[in-house]
């Protein structure tokens, strides 16, 4: 529950929590239309930093809209 409750705001989270950070980037990247991995450079950098997110890993592994099944 502790992740839930800070997932909107995972840095002011005492102790931080890793998994609201996940949660709170997953969300923010479900909101993008894009699939362009050019829009991982809009993800808030704190929490990037804090979970030491390699963005060059990032940007290879972002995968395309085509690459998800269909909702049925």
């Amino acid at each position: 529950m502790t992740a839930l409750e800070s997932a909107s705001d995972p840095t002011a989270a005492h102790p931080f929590s890793k998994l609201g950070a996940i949660i709170h980037l997953a969300s923010l990247l479900a909101d993008t239309p894009s699939d362009d991995p050019a829009i991982l450079e809009s993800l808030p950098q704190d929490v990037v930093t804090a979970l030491q997110l390699n963005r060059e890993w990032m940007h290879k592994k972002f995968p395309s809209h085509a690459s998800f099944s269909p909702a049925p």
